[in-house]
């Protein structure tokens, strides 16, 4: 076998792995934002179960202000909730449009967190009015919050995949190359 059909040999066995691989890399990228689409579908249902307990709260908070006992703060952690809520879902439009974006995964697990402490902080502060914690939202918020639980996993382990082929040598290679970045969990 002469030197140049060994390089040709050589040049068509490179040419066919790195075509796999390329091919790999936008396989497990993809499989992360899908995973991200379900996750955040699951995570946009936060914002209407707290935007419907602060409409039903919002006249009875006013109304029951009065008799708040002083250890209590019922209107701060509703405008907390607000707050956060608001934070979340600007987070959450962010990670949708950069979805293995480490930056963006990193916000949105903070604003989510933001918003779980608020709702928790609500449900502490307002107790003594068990007429503003709709048993209605209560029960929503826990079986979105399993269901996003659920969803989150799937996302991280689809991301791990993902992050463990882009940092694989020689892949690493191709994915310098085609700005194949390391995702970011959730």
């Amino acid at each position: 076998m002469t030197h140049s059909s060994i390089a040709w040999i050589a040049l068509a066995v490179v040419l066919f792995w790195s075509v796999g691989a390329y091919n790999r890399l936008v396989r497990l990228r993809a499989q992360a934002i899908a995973a991200f689409v379900v996750l955040g579908g699951h995570l946009s249902d936060y914002i209407p179960i707290v935007d419907d307990h602060l409409k039903a709260a919002s006249g009875l908070a006013l109304a029951q202000a009065v008799a708040t006992p002083r250890s209590a703060n019922p209107a701060t952690a509703w405008a907390g909730l607000q707050g956060a809520s608001t934070q979340f879902d600007a987070s959450l439009r962010v990670a949708r449009k950069r979805a293995l974006d480490a930056g963006a995964m990193a916000a949105l697990q903070t604003a989510l967190a933001t918003l779980q402490m608020s709702w928790s902080r609500v449900r502490e502060e307002c107790r003594y009015y068990q007429d503003l914690l709709s048993p209605i939202g209560q029960q929503q918020w826990a079986d979105n919050a399993q269901r996003a639980t659920h969803a989150s996993a799937e996302f991280n382990r689809a991301v791990l995949a993902y992050n463990a082929a882009v940092t694989q040598f020689p892949a690493l290679v191709l994915a310098y190359l085609f700005s194949f970045r390391p995702a970011g969990y959730l």
